[in-house]
């Protein structure tokens, strides 16, 4: 039987808090994504379901200083049809201003529900790693 990765996901807030980021000592942030297909009748619960508008055309991946509604640090827009599970590689250069450790909220921001969109992982990267 082929192996085939496991994701953990909540369906009503996707919003996700990985452990805090040292950012003076953080170089880039690595977020494993992948997506599958939208098969899930939430009936009744669907009204809870916490959506994200994107901030452009496409479907993007969000993160968030210190909370979810925390000043947004970086967006990486997705390609539409992807669903292959992939590492995305976000530098941190542009947070220069950004000092210390924070929490560091990841979250997809998206058109639709379909495809379903999903965090494996998220690593911070070392500074000369």
């Amino acid at each position: 039987m082929p192996h085939r990765r496991a994701f953990l996901r909540r369906f009503v807030n996707v919003c996700g808090t990985p452990p805090k980021i040292d950012f003076d000592a953080t170089a880039r942030i690595d977020v494993s994504v992948g997506a599958l297909p939208y098969f899930f009748e939430l009936w009744h619960d669907a009204n809870k379901v916490v959506t994200h508008a994107p901030s452009a055309g496409s479907d993007e991946l969000q993160l968030h200083l210190d909370a979810c509604d925390g000043a947004t640090i970086a967006t990486v827009p997705l390609d539409a049809g992807e669903a292959a599970p992939r590492t995305l590689r976000i530098p941190l250069q542009a947070q220069a201003d950004v000092r210390g450790v924070h929490d560091v909220c990841v979250f997809f921001a998206t058109r639709s529900r379909d495809p379903l969109r999903l965090v494996e992982w998220v690593e911070a990267v070392a500074r000369g790693d």
